[in-house]
């Protein structure tokens, strides 16, 4: 009994204790007003739970006003740079537009060029070109893009770009083959249309007078001298005395003068092996080494030599034989 009635009255001495020192807490303070002029001095109570609220007031509303001051500036700063990010986004949209019209463009002409190399491949009887398959992963479409305004939203698509680059060079290289191929096709037309001509031109193929009575065929015959059986070599074409007489083939001279029985003669190689003979002229106008275009006078018609009568005696030669020159002449 005695312990509960200590420890009751330690109890109570704490709890005496605590209001007397809350009591002196809270014990308000008193400020003295003393004027200069002498008038009465004036006290004023100011509570302390008056003071501690105030003091947390302000606390308080210095608090309020930080964090309004900081979230205006954080707003402010956010509308900069989203007033930044949108003109940048603007320009993006801007440069893609004009990317994209650009690239549009291009294949655009490399349409044209494809189609320009294929039919210059049909005219010109070149197999057509192979065209190789497209890379990529089969989307389709240069370019790719969304609107708005977020940056993962804008997308230029780098790898249709790349692989338009690809293309264009593809193309390039393949209108270069072409263009090389159909290059050395008309070179190697050009070489056979000019062996052609060149050909045409050293074989015999015109008459060499203007007359076309032929009063002696080549082949075997009766000699006029000596009544013998014997090969005549060529034609005889009668004519005026001193008419023109030229070469029926281009040439160069070999012989032009006097060659024992044929008289006054001209011998003209035409090259491949061809060569042709005019005999019995009145006179020569070639010369040795000259060269000789087809049509060209070479003599007169006349009866030197062996001969009976006004006329040409015409060769041709093959490899240094003598065949029918009939198979020459138009």
């Amino acid at each position: 009994m005695s312990n509960h009635r200590d420890w009751y009255i330690f109890l109570y001495s704490i709890f005496a204790r605590g209001q007397i020192m809350r009591k002196k807490i809270w014990k308000p303070f008193t400020i003295m007003v003393v004027p200069h002029t002498g008038e009465q001095v004036r006290s004023i109570a100011i509570s302390k739970t008056w003071i501690l609220s105030s003091a947390a007031l302000l606390l308080l509303t210095g608090a309020s006003g930080g964090y309004f001051i900081y979230k205006y500036s954080e707003y402010r700063n956010t509308s900069a740079e989203y007033s930044q990010y949108k003109t940048e986004t603007e320009q993006i949209r801007h440069d893609y537009d004009s990317l994209s019209s650009q690239t549009e463009t291009v294949k655009e002409k490399l349409d044209t060029l494809q189609q320009l190399e294929k039919d210059l491949r049909v005219k010109s009887g070149l197999p057509p070109v192979q065209e190789p398959k497209p890379e990529g992963n089969g989307q389709g479409g240069t370019l790719q893009s969304r609107s708005g305004f977020n940056k993962h939203q804008m997308i230029i698509n780098k790898d249709a770009i790349s692989q338009l680059e690809k293309t264009v060079d593809q193309r390039v290289q393949s209108v270069q083959s072409t263009l090389q191929a159909v290059n050395q096709q008309d070179i190697q037309r050009k070489a056979e249309e000019q062996q052609k001509q060149y050909q045409a031109a050293h074989t015999p193929s015109i008459w060499p007078t203007g007359y076309r009575n032929v009063s002696s065929d080549f082949g075997y015959r009766t000699d006029p001298f000596g009544g013998f059986y014997a090969l005549h070599t060529g034609i005889d074409i009668t004519g005026a005395y001193g008419s023109p007489i030229v070469a029926t083939a281009d040439g160069t001279v070999e012989i032009a003068g006097w060659d024992g029985g044929y008289g006054i003669s001209v011998l003209i190689n035409h090259g491949n092996g061809i060569s042709t003979r005019y005999g019995h002229m009145s006179s020569v106008i070639a010369k040795v080494n000259q060269s000789i275009k087809k049509g060209e006078t070479i003599g007169l018609m006349g009866s030197t030599g062996r001969s009976t009568g006004t006329h040409v005696h015409y060769e041709v030669l093959i490899n240094g034989t003598v065949v029918n020159p009939e198979k020459y002449l138009p």
